[in-house]
């Protein structure tokens, strides 16, 4: 029987079991060969699958397969032509062969077995997931014996109970699924020579067992052909695609098992998404209860569905959770008996109060069948019931009873009722409900024992000693209720707020971090902060991990490496306390973004954290994989500002460039030329006016370079200062002897100076920064220029030069220390780089350039330089 209906709409599952969020490419396809149990020949039908895939030249590489017997074999190996004589089993590829050879199809036999120990992933599934996401479509075989939600049926028809078990969100990825069906006669009648069930070989399945497993592989492929033909078939013109939603509440209980199965198996039926919910009440969880709710998580998550939880009151945070996710079926255990406490307080079940704070969701019941020996046992047991913390009230008690001994003798017999009840009041914060009441029943019966009269009986001779005393059991019941209450309510509390702590400090330093080695610090330093173990986070680029940030971790560590690397590569959880390279002393987490993976945050934890742990983690992996993603988005902004900036600029250059190159230098080719003619070798006189073209022409283009040069090795912090005492004089007559044009030196007029004065600079620099701006007075104004040296403020030099105008306009005169910036109006020549050279060369020597009107209508340019050396290497 052959039924291959698609996939359908795919819940999401633990991480080991959903699609990699880092994978671009299309996924592989899985076409699983579904059985009742081993033996009924899917082995034969996935090696017929593939021999016809390969005979229409599809690439097929053999992956696993289970024991074939030898006519299987003869027809693989000559369907395959293989030419190596060695037995089939060498023949098969290992993970990393595959991956490396990539082909169209893997054949991967019995998706349940376990790897050997070593191996990188602990059962073979997690193989197919890892293939599946390179793009590799794989064929397999499962069982339905081997099912989480079918352990049940598995377990009452007494096949495989101890065998490994296969989630069932892996069956759902499948794309393809194909029933491989016999019938009893055939499946008991094995011929000598075909493949052989053990479990019939073995008398461990009888008839009824048998009809049992086929019975529930035709009910899964019934289930599935049933939803593709509900999405098929229009309903009014449209298909139809609403979907239930159904929640199991899970616990520390055992019996949670039962209900995920039976809650899986609805959700299967009518292709619900599945939502399992842990509800944390502020109880302190033995060590065993502990270990019963990672369990039920972990099978939870097999079963695929998603894990929710909440804090506080079972029935509130039920009831809050179906109504945040829209919840529209529940599944809840119910033992068949209540508690005569409950019965006598007449409390309303888990079910009555849902059904008041949920009343549009439907209730599944199921019996708890073992709840009455688990109440008897269990609940009396040292592991449940805290022997110590009942021990705490005892000698509580025996201490509070020897201090009223001691008070009766001095006080009236009420007395002792007020310690006793100070000390429930206190053992209720301090213990739980159990202790508490455990001394407040205790603490009446001493009371009524040894102080009411008549003393040392429990007989109470007066009516308002037995008022007394009822009234005392009533508050100090009620205060142990309360108090335990509020126990609870004080641990939820500090949970929460340890996790909200740590989830707000790491948003406050990511938020103040700005590039990706200062985002991977406080992140590194929050993980270590939070959890207490040695942190690694590595950042993504380009496929290869770069670590940023460490605090604990080796640097090096091969181990450490690969396991970030089949990390980053798949998306999901690797490493300590998963189903991959489990194996390694680290614990890895992917940092997910919708674009993929952009880094690996990894733990040496020693201990398996908590669901409040694990969420906690995984909320901070998130939220450190934002802000790595905004710090990326940061510098690819900055980057490309710096590219539109440079753009701009290169723009300008070429603008500005365009006109000073090509005037020099037409005038030196055409001077060059006008030398080349013999008609002028006699003309001495012209001869010697197009030498002077050619050498001004070629200063000017010197000068353009220079500055372009002095530009650049500024801005990039490659211009050193070579400081020196000298003569403030001296500096400024170099700078007009600068000055080529004899008619432009004549205008300069330098103010006497009423005493020497000296400075530590860079001569040369500062010579230069005095003729750009000289130049540039010479260039915009007609008039004279004055050059004045003063003594400024703080032991400073200062050069003014002013020349008698016109200044440029008010717009003009904020910008004209600019790059390439050239005031309008002004007349054609110059690049605008020498007035920003100047103020680059003085604020190198840690001076001050700035410009101002002054009252002959042009400009004065005061530089202004430190005499000393500043203190502060450059």
């Amino acid at each position: 029987m052959n039924l291959v209906p698609s996939g359908g709409p795919r819940r999401p599952a633990d991480p080991d079991l959903t699609d990699s969020a880092a994978s671009k490419r299309s996924r592989g396809k899985l076409k699983v060969f579904l059985g009742p149990c081993a033996g009924v020949a899917a082995t034969e039908a996935l090696i017929v699958a593939a021999i016809q895939e390969h005979q229409r030249g599809v690439d097929v590489a053999l992956g696993r397969l289970a024991e074939i017997s030898g006519r299987d074999l003869q027809q693989l190996s000559h369907a395959f032509s293989m030419e190596s004589k060695a037995p089939f089993s060498e023949q098969q590829y290992e993970l990393d062969e595959l991956l490396s050879r990539r082909p169209a199809l893997a054949v991967m036999d019995q998706a349940a077995q376990i790897n050997a120990p070593g191996a990188r992933h602990a059962r073979r599934y997690l193989e197919i997931l890892e293939l599946l996401d390179r793009g590799i479509d794989v064929l397999t075989t499962a069982y339905v014996d081997q099912l989480e939600s079918e352990a049940v049926a598995s377990q009452l028809a007494n096949a495989l109970q101890e065998g490994p078990r296969l989630p069932d969100a892996f069956l759902d990825q499948a794309s393809e699924l194909v029933l491989i069906d016999r019938s009893p006669e055939q499946f008991f009648g094995v011929r000598s020579g075909a493949v052989s069930s053990p479990a019939a070989s073995a008398g461990v399945l009888d008839r009824s067992a048998y009809l049992l497993l086929r019975e529930r592989a035709l009910a899964i492929v019934g289930r599935r052909v049933n939803w593709e033909l509900r999405l098929s078939v229009p309903e009014n013109g449209a298909a139809v695609r609403v979907r239930e939603r159904i929640l199991v509440a899970i616990g520390a209980h055992p019996y949670s098992a039962r209900l995920l199965r039976l809650s899986r198996r609805l959700a299967a039926d009518e292709r619900a998404e599945h939502f399992a919910l842990h509800v944390d009440t502020g109880r302190n969880l033995s060590e065993v209860e502990q270990r019963n709710v990672a369990r039920n998580l972990e099978l939870a998550s097999n079963m695929g569905a998603v894990l929710l939880q909440a804090a506080g009151d079972l029935a509130e945070s039920i009831a809050k959770i179906a109504q945040q996710h829209g919840i529209s079926q529940i599944v809840l255990g119910q033992s068949a008996r209540r508690s005569l406490w409950d019965r006598l307080l007449r409390r309303p079940s888990l079910a009555e109060r849902l059904m008041e704070l949920a009343p549009g969701v439907d209730l599944h019941l199921a019996p708890d069948r073992e709840s009455e020996i688990r109440r008897l046992l269990p609940h009396f047991s040292g592991a449940r019931i805290g022997w110590r913390r009942y021990a705490g009230a005892l000698a509580a008690l025996s201490v509070c009873t020897a201090a009223s001994l001691f008070l009766s003798r001095v006080a009236p017999y009420w007395a002792p009722s007020i310690l006793y009840l100070s000390m429930v009041s206190a053992l209720g914060v301090l213990l739980g409900r159990g202790p508490t009441l455990f001394a407040a029943a205790s603490s009446a019966l001493l009371w009524n024992l040894l102080f009411i009269p008549p003393r040392f009986t429990l007989w109470i001779s007066r009516i308002e000693d037995a008022l007394m005393l009822l009234t005392y059991v009533t508050v100090a019941t009620g205060s142990s209720i309360l108090t335990s209450r509020l126990r609870r309510s004080k641990n939820n509390l500090e949970r929460r707020e340890a996790v909200l702590h740590a989830l707000f400090e790491l948003s406050s330093a990511l938020s103040r971090s700005g590039n990706l080695q200062q985002v991977c610090q406080a992140a590194a330093e929050q993980f270590a902060s939070a959890t207490g173990a040695p942190v690694r986070i590595s950042a993504a680029a380009d496929g290869v991990l770069r670590e940023l940030a460490a605090a604990g971790l080796p640097s090096e560590d091969p181990a450490l490496e690969a396991v970030q690397q089949w990390c980053l590569r798949n998306g999901r959880v690797a490493g300590r306390f998963s189903n991959t390279l489990s194996d390694a002393l680290y614990a890895c987490w992917p940092l997910l973004t919708p674009e993929g993976p952009v880094g690996v945050v990894s733990l040496q934890i020693t201990e398996r954290p908590e669901l409040i742990r694990s969420n906690l983690l995984r909320s901070m992996a998130e939220q450190t994989a934002l802000a790595l993603t905004r710090a990326r988005a940061g510098d690819m902004q900055r980057r490309l500002q710096l590219m539109e900036e440079s753009e701009r600029l290169f723009q300008v250059i070429m603008n500005s460039l365009s006109h000073e190159l090509r005037t020099p230098l037409t005038t030196i080719v055409g001077a060059a030329s006008a030398l080349s003619d013999e008609s002028l070798a006699e003309q001495s006189t012209l001869r010697r006016g197009l030498v002077e073209s050619i050498a001004d022409g070629a200063s000017r283009l010197q000068g353009l370079v220079a500055q372009l040069l002095d530009m650049s090795r500024l801005e990039s912090g490659h211009m050193e200062l070579r400081r020196d005492w000298v003569d403030a004089g001296e500096l400024v007559h170099e700078a007009c002897q600068s000055i080529m044009r004899a008619d432009a030196a004549a205008r300069l007029r330098l103010e006497p100076l009423p005493a020497p004065v000296s400075l530590c600079a860079d001569a040369a620099l500062v010579v230069q920064a005095l003729s750009l701006i000289i130049d540039n007075a010479i260039k915009y104004s007609a008039g004279p220029i004055v050059i004045q040296i003063v003594r400024g403020a703080a032991e400073s030099v200062r050069f003014r030069i002013s020349d008698c105008g016109p200044a440029p306009e008010e717009q003009d005169l904020s910008r004209l220390f600019e790059k390439f910036y050239r005031s309008s109006g002004s007349t054609a020549g110059g690049t605008g780089l020498g007035l920003a050279l100047s103020k680059g060369i003085v604020e190198l020597h840690h001076g001050a350039l700035s410009v101002q009107r002054n009252s002959l209508g042009g400009l004065s340019f005061d530089l202004e330089i430190p005499r000393g050396a500043p203190s502060v290497n450059l």
